[in-house]
């Protein structure tokens, strides 16, 4: 009964008014349990009428169970692959900024530049705490990519890098015209960058 308690009788009496009905019937000495059992009968009939209903309406639209979000999926994004990692990047770009760079023991680095020397370290727990530490979101770090950015040296190589793959690009593609080029091999590639080293300076 309690189970049914929020489905109203077909006379629109609700659950509360039956049960008052029927304490009130009790005081009055009528016979309770007769009237108990057609209460009983009235919900699960009223019951069984809703499941029905829900069956209906499930075969016609179709159940909600087991239903998902099926809009669009956020894309599964590569890993990002660093071309050098934090130390490799503060050195070089020390260096490209014109200091001079030394190696001391205990992971130190004593960078010289315009005069000044500085001692640097990129391990947080090892090194002298009087050195900078350049490690990703530090001070320093972040003053030393804001430099790189400023003197566009990187946005130079990567537009250079662009029209020099534009120009192999156009190569491959005319040498299609004609038949499959042979591709060389990574031996033979070696051996070709090594004599292209000093392509510029027998030009000159």
């Amino acid at each position: 009964m309690l189970e049914a308690s929020s489905i109203d009788d077909e006379d629109g009496e609700d659950f509360d008014d039956k049960i008052l009905r029927l304490v009130l019937a009790a005081l009055a000495g009528k016979d309770i349990e007769r009237a108990t059992r057609q209460a009983e009968e009235s919900i699960i009939e009223a019951k069984a009428k809703l499941e029905a209903e829900e069956a209906n309406i499930d075969a016609m639209l179709g159940s909600m169970d087991g239903a998902e979000y099926v809009g669009p999926r956020a894309p599964k994004l590569p890993p990002v692959v660093r071309s050098m990692d934090p130390r490799e990047f503060t050195l070089a770009a020390l260096k490209s900024l014109g200091a001079d760079i030394t190696p001391q023991k205990g992971g130190l680095y004593l960078v010289e530049e315009n005069g000044g020397r500085e001692w640097i370290r990129f391990d947080e727990t090892k090194g002298e705490r009087r050195a900078t530490l350049y490690a990703p979101d530090s001070a320093a770090f972040s003053r030393l990519v804001g430099k790189m950015i400023a003197t566009g040296v990187h946005l130079q190589s990567a537009l250079a890098l662009a029209v020099e793959v534009e120009a192999l690009c156009e190569q491959y593609w005319r040498a299609l015209q004609i038949g499959k080029p042979n591709v060389l091999s990574d031996d033979e590639m070696t051996a070709i960058l090594e004599k292209f080293k000093s392509y510029n300076a027998q030009a000159g």
